[in-house]
């Protein structure tokens, strides 16, 4: 699933989060929260009316799947009660509250809870916040939660308390936005979005402990993106579902409990690894427990289970045969259960017994129920949709001849034919094309080069990209991708796969970097690569579909050449979601008309394909992420610039320029000169393997 973060503005649109809120925390999750309107199905307070709301919409349905709110202190003030609770009065006094925003709100349709919702919220929220000049963000947490926030840099400025509204306990945090040592430290998802100078932010979070003496570093146990991510996603938990010993006097079942093992699991560690002889049943003790519906190396987690849930093999107690892998998403301790407690409580107390198999069938429906409507809402979509508003039509007054009656003689000038009256109607006006200014076309920086070396080192070393073995680089016309390699594992033999006229060109730049000895050129003449079967260990596909004829026919001559158990990395652009703000009036036709030309082949759409391309091509266990290239030590200017210059000059290249893609280009040439301005460029990443031999 590809998605698309939108800032909201619309009082519609804005009325659908509402109700997206509603859905999801109301009607499936059946929670009660103190600010749902029942009768019209919404849920909002009043710190919406002046919020920013961040939706994330299915690019494929238009469906919400997730949104996000966040007050930001340069746009209105902050609400009294908001700063009462959070205890803000101080530090608004020291920094002002211009520098503060305070985030909340954040609900993901369960359905999607394994994707990248949050990440994809989160991360551009942390984006906008930087570009408008903000330095803390302030939320209200609630304790199950603060481990997560901890790693993602948040610290505390007070102790937890019971919210007035509905006595649930939450306590203040406070993020440092440029404090980029800190978020390091915590090896926090933000350190990655944007660069951050040295010693950015030290002065602000020196004030903050001088103001709160509970903002201290905190002792974090990093997780893995993948579990740290669903554990946010999950912040919306379900009501409470029946308890095991629910009913149940606690002095009759503890002798039967005292016993039995425990297990603690740390950190993203998996029961199955700790012990093989696991009595199949569970519960959870303390902490939080992920379910993942695979045991691959990146799980798709579809649930948290929280402190007294029960989670396992239950086929000893009920009519099922789950058989979930469980992954700790912070330190756990785990009581196991046997599957046979039953039995052995009903050879002395059959009562006992018979309750407790029917607490445990109470937990199964309840899961059950919650499943269908979970796997309802993920079948049929969302009933919201966000998309741009459609322009009103114009009003025009009718004219005093078109009001008077027609005269006989001339009545035969009004017999023209229904076509031609049409096609005269409907004929617009044509503008004089206006003599483009030069300077719309300067030289840019090829986005291929200008990704972030970190990230995508980060992500190749993570997917299995091993140094000491030879690696086809495929699709980067600029040779950065074999450049970047070469430097990024030097004992790798790396293979370029280029078009013939480019070789040399290329081969001038490895030789001044002098790492020409470990790479080999070769041309892709009519879609053939030119090496023999079985002879790559892996492949790393950059930016290689966005023009390809046929990928499909490209994938398939990987699969040739590659042997068994390969890695296949591939990264390619998608300009759906690309992101602007604030946006120049007439991109959205800009970029139809791009997408618009005629084309050889390939998709301007393609990175949301990348997972489903390699999947079909035979390739196992496909997975997919974003790597969003926003503004850092690039400008918002340069990075404009390297997105949409290409796309003017194909525009202009094929003669379909218009007077208003210069209104635009120039509009975007500007955002550099913008405060506020940001801007958003996905790239999409996908990996999978080549099947083992058999």
């Amino acid at each position: 699933m590809f998605v698309q973060v939108q800032h909201v503005q619309h009082p519609t649109d804005r009325e659908q989060v509402y109700r997206f809120r509603y859905r999801i925390l109301v009607e499936e999750l059946r929670q009660a929260p103190a600010n749902a309107d029942h009768k019209r199905r919404m849920v909002r307070d009043a710190l919406d009316d002046h919020a920013r709301l961040l939706v994330a919409v299915d690019e494929q349905n238009g469906a919400v799947v997730g949104t996000l709110r966040s007050c930001f202190g340069n746009d209105h003030p902050l609400h009294p009660k908001l700063v009462s609770r959070l205890g803000l009065a101080p530090m608004i006094a020291a920094l002002g509250a211009e520098r503060i925003s305070t985030t909340s709100a954040l609900v993901v349709d369960p359905a999607f809870g394994g994707e990248t919702i949050a990440s994809t919220l989160a991360t551009q929220l942390y984006s906008v916040a930087l570009a408008k000049r903000l330095q803390v963000d302030v939320l209200d947490c609630e304790p199950a939660l603060a481990s997560t926030c901890h790693q993602l840099g948040y610290r505390p400025i007070g102790e937890p308390t019971a919210r007035a509204s509905d006595g649930a306990m939450r306590q203040p945090l406070a993020l440092v936005l440029r404090q980029g040592s800190y978020l390091g430290q915590v090896k926090s998802p933000f350190a990655r979005v944007t660069y951050h100078p040295p010693g950015s932010g030290e002065a602000t979070a020196a004030r903050l402990a001088e103001l709160y003496p509970a903002f201290q570093d905190q002792e974090v146990v990093p997780q893995q993106l993948d579990s740290f991510w669903a554990a946010l996603a999950h912040v919306n938990a379900p009501a409470p579902p029946p308890s095991l010993f629910e009913g149940v006097d606690r002095a009759a079942i503890d002798p039967y409990l005292a016993g039995l093992s425990k297990v603690y699991l740390g950190t993203d560690q998996r029961l199955s690894e700790l012990t093989e002889e696991t009595s199949g049943m569970g519960m959870l003790l303390s902490g939080r427990l992920g379910l993942t519906v695979g045991s691959g190396a990146r799980p798709f987690f579809v649930s948290v289970l929280r402190t007294g849930e029960v989670f396992g093999q239950m086929g000893g107690m009920a009519a099922t045969g789950a058989d979930p892998t469980i992954v700790a998403l912070e330190d756990c301790e785990v009581l196991l259960l046997p599957q046979d407690l039953p039995d052995r409580i009903q050879q002395r107390d059959p009562a006992l017994a018979q309750r407790i198999r029917r607490n445990l069938a109470n937990i199964l429906v309840y899961r059950l129920e919650l499943m269908n409507r979970r796997v309802a809402g993920f079948m049929a979509g969302s009933p919201e949709r966000i998309a741009p508003d459609a322009d009103p039509p114009i009003q025009r007054e009718p004219t005093a001849q078109a009001q008077a009656p027609i005269e006989p003689e001339a009545a035969a000038d009004a017999l023209v034919p229904a076509d031609d009256a049409l096609q005269q109607a409907e004929a617009p006006a044509q503008d004089e094309p206006e003599e483009v200014p030069p300077e719309l076309f300067e030289p840019a920086t090829p986005l291929s080069r200008i990704l972030p070396r970190d990230a995508e080192s980060r992500w190749l070393k993570r997917v299995g990209l091993q140094d000491m073995s030879t690696i086809l680089v495929l699709g980067d016309g600029s040779g950065e991708g074999v450049l970047r390699l070469a430097q990024l594992l030097p004992r790798t033999r790396v293979v370029g796969v280029l078009p013939p006229e480019l070789l040399a060109l290329i081969q001038e730049r490895l030789e001044a970097a002098g790492v020409a000895e470990r790479c080999t050129l070769v041309p892709l003449v009519a879609g053939r690569i030119p090496l023999g079967e079985d002879t790559i260990d892996h492949a790393w596909l950059r930016f290689a579909f966005h023009d390809a004829a046929d990928p499909t026919a490209t994938l398939a001559e990987l699969r040739r050449v590659l042997r068994p158990g390969g890695v296949v990395a591939a990264q390619d652009l998608d300009d759906g979601g690309l992101m602007v703000q604030p946006e120049p009036p007439g991109l959205a036709g800009f970029l139809g008309r791009v997408a618009a030309l005629p084309r050889e082949g390939g998709s301007r759409s393609v990175g949301r394909r990348l997972v489903h391309l390699l999947t079909a091509a035979g390739f196992e266990r496909s997975r997919g992420l974003v790597l969003p290239l926003t503004p850092g030590a690039l400008s918002v200017g340069e990075l404009a610039s390297s997105t949409f210059g290409p796309m003017a000059e194909l525009l202009y290249a094929r003669g379909a320029w218009s007077n208003e893609d210069t209104q635009v280009m120039r509009a975007l040439r500007q955002l550099g000169e913008q405060e506020d301005a940001w801007i958003c460029v996905p790239v999409v990443c996908a990996a999978a393997r080549v099947p083992a031999a058999e």
